[in-house]
């Protein structure tokens, strides 16, 4: 079984080189595409609707050969969306490796076409800006994960509000929505939309939480690993990277 294995992923690494030597010898280049978004999340209060959003930036390019359920990971750079509340306190929407998805659920490529097939690139490559669509909270990935903080200058007093406990990501039936405990009666996520733009990317995590540095290389709860046997999951599941991908390694 191991020698099988084994012998089937020396077989993806040779076809991935000659892939590769195959496009540097006839000069031909993936499809590529860089594009940024703004996401917006609006939260219902008694005091009125409350939003905040943030611009992120998203480079994707074709896959260079096919897999069953194979696909290309985005790079992604920016940060949580950030609701002020007053003085219920801030909401962090936060950002994930599976943020890209967020995207690609609310602009489908026309005609059943992947997001990183060629047609997928090109279709996005080809958005203008002020393209506005509703995310699904139903359909994969939903809303993203949501947070607050007890006490901001404290990254153990983080308490998820909205998402899936554990960040299993598939599993929606799972998610909490605890806006009314959390924040109070009344207190309701309205909703996430998703605008194309080409507004610089926002970078204010570090004036909100100026502790981030310290927590690229480790969870919350200061331990190297998400542990899911713990007293405090959140904070064991979440570390800086969740809030922005400016790190202190990629200032």
């Amino acid at each position: 079984m191991i020698r099988r294995l084994l012998l089937g992923a020396v077989m993806v690494a040779g076809l991935a080189v000659l892939t590769l030597v195959g496009l540097a010898v006839t000069g031909i280049s993936p499809v590529s595409a860089t594009w940024r978004y703004r996401i917006t999340v609006t939260v219902d209060t008694p005091e009125g609707l409350r939003s905040g959003s943030a611009v992120r930036e998203l480079s994707n390019m074709e896959r260079l050969f096919y897999w069953p359920e194979g696909g290309n990971p985005a790079d992604i750079r920016g940060e949580a969306v950030v609701v002020d509340l007053g003085a219920r306190g801030l909401l962090f929407a936060l950002i994930s490796d599976i943020s890209e998805d967020e995207f690609y659920q609310a602009f489908p490529v026309p005609d059943g076409h992947g997001a990183t097939t060629t047609e997928g690139i090109r279709y996005y490559k080809s958005l203008g800006t002020g393209q506005r669509a509703a995310l699904d909270p139903d359909r994969y990935p939903g809303y993203p994960r949501m947070v607050t903080f007890d006490d901001l200058s404290d990254p153990m007093s983080v308490r998820l509000v909205y998402g899936i406990p554990h960040h299993t990501r598939t599993d929606l039936d799972t998610r909490v929505n605890d806006f009314e405990d959390v924040f109070g009666a009344g207190v309701q996520l309205q909703g996430a939309v998703v605008e194309t733009t080409d507004d610089p990317v926002t970078w204010r995590m570090r004036d909100i939480l100026p502790w981030l540095d310290k927590y690229y290389s480790r969870m919350f709860d200061g331990n190297r690993f998400h542990s899911y046997v713990t007293d405090t999951p959140v904070a064991s599941s979440l570390s800086s990277g969740a809030f922005s991908t400016k790190g202190p390694s990629n200032d």
